[in-house]
């Protein structure tokens, strides 16, 4: 299971494709493309934890234009599965 484990860049990657976005990285003030529209990233910040059986990982992005978003993905055997906040987010994280 720890070779099947997703990475962080994996998790980052799913996050932008799943919500249509395109960046070269995800640094603050980063330009990015959504629905054929430049966006910036105004702030963001995330927590991974990887336990060698599972991954968690949460990220929160705002950009300038007041979009924010929150995500929560649960990894095992090179799957990401977006969970929402509750009891099993919180036993997992």
């Amino acid at each position: 299971m720890i070779f099947t484990n997703p990475s962080k860049a994996d998790y980052n990657q799913w996050i932008l494709k799943e919500n249509g976005i395109e960046c070269n990285g995800e640094d603050q003030d980063e330009k990015c493309i959504k629905d054929n529209k430049e966006i910036r990233i105004k702030n963001n910040s995330s927590h991974f934890r990887n336990t060698g059986l599972f991954s968690s990982y949460e990220k929160y992005v705002e950009f300038e234009n007041g979009e924010k978003i929150t995500i929560r993905l649960f990894g095992v055997f090179g799957n990401l599965f977006p969970m929402d906040d509750g009891i099993l987010w919180e036993i997992l994280n």
